[in-house]
């Protein structure tokens, strides 16, 4: 989340913006150097305790209902994969006492976070000066690309990525001191607001004032929790355990219970979660109903403002009778007035999601030419924050990975019936998909394929409106890299449709690639060059492999598999063609070509739309000579040797502030 660090905000502007006073409540006593009887030290280790007792004093009564521990040496045993994770000290209300005797880390029932350094240079950010002209504001890097101040960025965010994965919450607040400096951050799904620093010896008010303000504000939904979701009762985890139990975590998580409306569903074992702090934050949880005894699929998520509802995407394609899609249930945006994203209306720019290139394995991005908007007078740099409204739906289907197939030819035919979905949504509703990519295609219970998560779709003719890099970074096609601001067309997902049945190809069957595999897959899929404003050049080598055939070498094969051979000779001739046409296009908009004759036309091209492909496809499928059992093997994992790399855990993905 590099570009989305929006600050400095004076420091009054963020108490009286975000935890604002009560009409009726009382003013916080005025303590004006309170924190300045804390001794200076070269470790941070020896402030918490003094710290706690002047936070705790009964005299002063600063946090009524709530209490600090200090977690510093104690890691919260239920993070996500088993990472090693302990703020150093930790807000809880009382209530949770009887869990504290180990003084543990609770992410789960985490109020808010205060960070300690001992020296001021281990400030992350940096003011600007206080008389800087507006004009050098607009240069001012205030989160400095430095190591050290990169590096303390991502472990501030790094413990809020837990807290927000373990917790539903809306947004959070953490407390960052450097020395004798302290700065407060108001998290959220679109970015981080970050106050000026201040002297919280010298100049303690605004620290008791955020103490006193956060304790006393008038519900849990402003302290940033998502009311709309709560922990399962005693009868409820018994339901978890007789009707979930098979989609259970390897690591322990406690029953929930999430609503829609007026409808409480039980969730317990989450298939994704949210994963990196900002952006779409898509959780995916199986789910069993009470009031119906029926089991569904939840799915919460981020939506981006400017985008079209999925739940009401996934209608329209239920009712044209668009096949091989979920079923919507119920659901759409949670609550518009509260649970959505306020660090949008702190920068200096909109856009559709979060800029730059690749982060992690499965990075999905969204680049598009910002608008200008009002920006406040404090904010640094040219900030490009998306405005992000939670969304929460029910379909039927759990599906299954696609890399569970249980043989090449099965493979093949599930993408196959993606790619009807496709079509049908593409011819009978004028919907284009927008992230065709392997987590998105799954397998049904009976065998066949499913195209799920529409919630980049958008309507053909809205398009011309939102051009850019939409998509997962490694399935984009190759025009949509190289040409940037080129408007999504049918033959960019159908390119993508190609990608995931080669990466497939690549990584889980055997093949005739003489280059390590690891090396192929991130020079083909993962390549990106991020050059000054977080802007990526990508796409070449994908352009390379479809032309001469690039690490895969210009003879490729599946290794005793003519079909599956034949079936990518087919798609790589498709879309070679596909790709000389667009660029030979560009090119000759040059007056130099104005007497020679055009080049082909789209409707002479294999990828006119799905037709052909499909064809070939059916044909393909229908032969006698596809292997029995080649059922996937992980050979990244082979390579690699590292465990990490299983089946249920093929696309990692952790924060990255490039």
């Amino acid at each position: 989340m590099g570009a989305l660090w929006l600050g400095p905000m004076p420091v009054q502007e963020f108490l009286d913006e975000f935890l604002p006073l009560g009409t009726e409540e009382q003013s916080p006593p005025f303590l004006p150097t309170y924190f300045g009887a804390l001794e200076t030290t070269m470790n941070e280790f020896e402030i918490y305790k003094p710290f706690i007792q002047l936070v705790e004093n009964d005299t002063h009564n600063l946090i009524p209902g709530f209490k600090f521990v200090d977690t510093s040496d104690h890691d919260d045993i239920e993070t996500c994969r088993g990472e090693i994770l302990a703020p150093q000290l930790a807000m809880y209300r009382n209530d949770v006492d009887a869990r504290m005797a180990a003084k543990t880390t609770l992410f789960h029932d985490l109020e808010v976070h205060f960070k300690f350094k001992s020296k001021d240079i281990s400030d992350p950010f940096d003011d600007p000066p206080p008389d800087i002209m507006p004009e050098e504001r607009l240069k001012w890097q205030f989160a400095p690309r430095t190591d050290r101040a990169r590096y303390g960025r991502s472990q501030l965010a790094s413990y809020v990525n837990e807290w927000c994965t373990l917790q539903h919450r809306v947004h959070a607040f953490s407390v960052f001191i450097a020395g004798t400096f302290a700065r407060f951050i108001r998290w959220d799904r679109s970015g981080a607001v970050v106050s000026e620093k201040f002297d919280f010896k010298k100049t303690s008010q605004p620290l008791v004032d955020f103490l006193w303000r956060f304790a006393r504000l008038d519900s849990d939904t402003l302290r940033g929790r998502d009311e709309t979701v709560r922990m399962a009762d005693e009868e409820e985890i018994d339901l978890a355990c007789a009707h979930l139990s098979q989609w259970c975590n390897d690591y322990e998580r406690p029953a929930i219970v999430l609503r829609i409306e007026e409808r409480e569903f039980i969730a317990w074992g989450c298939m994704s979660d949210a994963g990196k702090l900002t952006g779409r934050a898509t959780r995916a949880y199986p789910v069993y109903e009470k009031a119906t005894g029926e089991i569904s699929f939840l799915k919460d998520s981020w939506r981006a403002v400017d985008l079209e509802k999925e739940s009401d995407i996934l209608l329209r394609l239920n009712e044209a009778g668009v096949r091989n899609v979920p079923k919507f249930i119920c659901g759409g945006d949670v609550d518009i007035t509260r649970h959505t994203t306020r660090s949008h209306l702190y920068g200096g720019k909109s856009q559709a999601t979060i800029p730059g290139g690749p982060v992690g394995d499965h990075a999905n991005v969204a680049i598009v030419p910002p608008l200008l908007k009002k920006r406040r007078p404090w904010v640094c740099g040219h900030t490009a924050v998306t405005q992000r409204v939670h969304h929460r739906f029910t379909e039927d289907l759990i599906g299954m990975p696609l890399i569970k197939f249980a043989s090449s030819k099965h493979l093949m035919a599930v993408v196959r019936d993606a790619f009807i979905a496709h079509q049908d949504a593409y011819t009978l509703c004028g919907i284009l998909h927008r992230d065709i990519s392997a987590n998105n295609i799954l397998i049904h219970p009976d065998g066949h394929g499913i195209l799920n998560d529409w919630d980049m779709a958008k309507t053909v003719s809205d398009l011309p409106d939102l051009c850019g890099r939409i998509g997962t970074w490694r399935f984009i096609s190759c025009p949509i890299l190289v040409d940037f601001g080129k408007i999504h067309t049918v033959q960019d997902d159908i390119e993508s449709f190609v990608l995931v049945v080669l990466y497939i190809v690549l990584r889980y069957l055997r093949h005739s690639g003489q280059f390590p595999l690891k090396a192929i897959l991130d020079h083909t899929f993962d390549d990106s060059t991020v050059y000054t404003g977080d802007a990526a050049a990508a796409g070449y080598a994908k352009g390379t492999m479809f032309v001469s055939g690039g690490l895969l070498g210009s003879n490729f094969t599946v290794d005793d598999n003519t079909p599956l051979t034949e079936w990518l000779m087919f798609a790589f001739a498709a879309v070679t063609q596909w790709h000389r046409y667009f660029f030979e296009k560009k090119h000759r908009r040059s007056a130099l070509f104005k007497d020679d004759p055009p080049p082909s036309t789209l409707d002479k091209m294999m990828l006119t739309d799905h037709t052909r492909l499909l064809s070939v496809w059916e044909s393909v499928l229908s032969l006698s000579n596809w292997p029995s059992n080649d059922k996937a093997i992980d050979f990244l994992a082979k390579e690699m040797d590292r465990s990490s790399f299983g089946d249920d855990d093929w696309e990692e993905g952790g924060f990255d502030e490039s």
